[in-house]
């Protein structure tokens, strides 16, 4: 996050890549197919209760459309945008036994984004992952069935990632349906593959979360 800050001057969007949509199941669960950046499917990134207020992208730039801005180039009017944009709920006490509030929004623009996470690997070292996208909108209902399959109070980002070309990209590979489940996720082979890079990341099995119930079945990431 420090890095995504210091090399942008935008707030970094913390989150956790939660579930794989693909095209058939979104019709599969709400009867209408993805258009748009969405097509091909889509990654749900949310995470429990925090994010930047940023990622709402309720501010503005020049010509009227919902961006994240350098930090200095934020205006009053951008700051109350991105709060009237969030609402508190309160925290899910299966995550948060002490109680609070968790801040909840969606990201309601489409805009060119850039995922980044760092990796310990064995006999490796420290590397880092960079995967480029859009985040997408979808319709309401759409969304709302997508968003209550892990938590409805907690802050979502959607996004497609970028096939240019088929090389310099990455595409996301499941076998198992994600996203089935109201509570967890089916068990399923995944893995992020570098297109044409002769790298890739893969692993599969069940991956406790924090506070879940032993039985409930996890994503694979």
């Amino acid at each position: 996050m420090l890095f995504g800050w210091l090399s942008t001057g935008k707030a970094p969007i913390f989150s956790d890549v939660r579930t794989y949509w693909s095209p058939d199941s979104v019709k599969r669960v709400t009867g209408k197919e993805l258009t748009g950046f969405a097509k091909n499917g889509i990654i749900h990134l949310i995470n429990s209760g925090a994010s930047c207020l940023d990622a709402s992208a309720a501010a503005k730039d020049e010509t009227g459309k919902g961006t994240m801005k350098e930090w200095w180039n934020l205006t009053e009017e951008d700051i109350a945008a991105l709060c009237e944009a969030t609402d508190w709920c309160r925290a899910n006490y299966e995550y948060f036994r002490g109680g609070g509030f968790s801040s909840h929004f969606k990201t309601a623009a489409e805009m060119p984004v850039t995922m980044i996470r760092v990796n310990m690997v064995e006999g490796v070292g420290p590397t880092l992952q960079v995967i480029e996208g859009n985040t997408c909108v979808l319709d309401a209902e759409v969304h709302k069935t997508l968003d209550e399959r892990t938590d409805r109070t907690w802050p979502t980002t959607l996004v497609c990632t970028e096939d240019r070309h088929r090389s310099g990209g990455f595409r996301l590979q499941c076998d198992g349906e994600m996203g089935r489940q109201s509570r967890g996720y089916r068990r399923g082979t995944c893995r992020r593959q570098a297109l044409n890079t002769g790298i890739h990341a893969a692993h599969s099995g069940r991956f406790p979360q924090r506070g879940r119930e032993p039985h409930l079945q996890t994503a694979c990431l």
